[in-house]
């Protein structure tokens, strides 16, 4: 007889259901349903985690038809996806300065603007220079890296009474992230057999980042605005004055909390300064050699502000992080030509077709992160 209760199928589909009512009970459906079109289908369908998905894989693709060199494409595409580093200078930005009561909300709607309209010019415009694409493109990544923080930062302090529901949230975000990678990977497999215009696929974000704007705008985030008890402790740029409409604060700066941490405050700035910097100069047709002088004269500098500025044991630890970084060279634009090339561009090369690199190559790599989820989620979330 069919025992229900010893079935390894419905004691997960029991658990997953336990732990997803879970999450609706802490969190509420609403910043939930935000969390899965946030993190799903925003940064992983659309975005592939960062630098694939639907908008990332067609980077190579489409400046290649250029003719522009493998370190060329290489360096636009770092600079495109640059808004990723970013975000200790948004994450401070939105920690001191609020506008219409809230911290978070309105960034996330205005660079969600941002990218509905960048993602128009692409496909309205298209073809572009490379070097209007990878602006145009950076402006598309900076709504996913802002809503990708910022969310996080809700959720942290929504689970902070919680010690069950952050293993569990990890695992409902990472496993369902890697989902709809693949899922994007299979689609651009298919887009390439075919030979589907790519640049269509920058249509992509505008439905996710509009019912975000949408969903913010009905107070999905659920982000408590500034109430009149917090004047003691609001300021803006003119001094002492706040700009209220009613009760609730417009506009100003928590000058008490950049005070309290200046010198994380000092960091971020810095550190979005180096990004900003370091992305403008890779959009000049300077060598790479003045590049990757630059890059080190930026890594100094952050270094040494590091150990002035921080805990020496915090320091040593964030060092390490940046010489790993450096020491992490990105050749994404050379492999797809090492591995893609016709036999009259390089015999040597495994003429892999160009859906079988995006598609199967890419695959495997999100399946092994699934099995670590799952092995993650199975073995050690308690």
């Amino acid at each position: 007889m069919f025992n229900q209760k010893s079935n390894p199928v419905c004691m997960l589909y029991r658990e997953s259901k336990r732990r997803f009512l879970l999450l609706c009970h802490i969190l509420g459906y609403r910043f939930l349903s935000v969390a899965i079109l946030v993190e799903h289908i925003l940064q992983a369908f659309v975005a592939g985690g960062g630098a694939g998905g639907l908008i990332g894989v067609p980077i190579v693709l489409l400046l290649s038809r250029s003719g522009l060199p493998a370190t060329r494409i290489q360096i636009l595409e770092t600079v495109a996806i640059s808004a990723w580093q970013l975000k200790p200078l948004i994450g401070i930005l939105s920690d001191a300065v609020y506008l219409g009561g809230h911290n978070k909300s309105p960034y996330m709607i205005a660079t969600c603007f941002m990218g509905i309209v960048s993602s128009v010019l692409i496909v309205g415009l298209y073809p572009v220079s490379p070097y209007h694409f990878t602006v145009l493109l950076f402006f598309v990544f900076l709504p996913i890296a802002t809503t990708d923080l910022l969310l996080e930062a809700r959720y942290v302090e929504k689970t902070a009474c919680s010690t069950e529901s952050r293993p569990t949230l990890y695992s409902f975000i990472q496993f369902g992230s890697c989902f709809w990678q693949l899922m994007a990977l299979i689609l651009m497999g298919i887009a390439i057999h075919f030979h589907l215009p790519l640049e269509w696929f920058y249509m992509a974000p505008i439905l996710p980042l509009t019912l975000i704007i949408l969903l913010l705008f009905r107070d999905w985030l659920g982000e408590r605005p500034r109430q009149p008890d917090d004047k003691d402790v609001l300021t803006n740029i003119l001094g002492s004055f706040a700009w209220y409409r009613g009760d609730i604060p417009l506009f100003g700066i928590d000058m008490i909390k950049i005070r309290k941490n200046w010198c994380i405050f000092v960091l971020a700035l810095l550190i979005g300064s180096i990004s900003l910097l370091t992305s403008a100069l890779g959009l000049l047709e300077l060598s790479t050699t003045y590049l990757f002088g630059a890059s080190l004269v930026s890594a100094s500098v952050m270094v040494c502000a590091f150990f002035l500025l921080l805990d020496r044991r915090v320091a040593k630890l964030l060092t390490f992080v940046v010489i790993q970084n450096i020491c992490s060279v990105s050749l994404r634009a050379a492999t797809f030509f090492f591995y893609t090339d016709p036999i009259d561009a390089y015999p040597q090369g495994p003429h892999f077709s160009r859906e079988f690199y995006v598609s199967v190559m890419g695959a495997v790599g999100i399946l092994l992160a699934l099995i670590g989820v799952v092995t993650y989620d199975v073995f050690m979330i308690r």
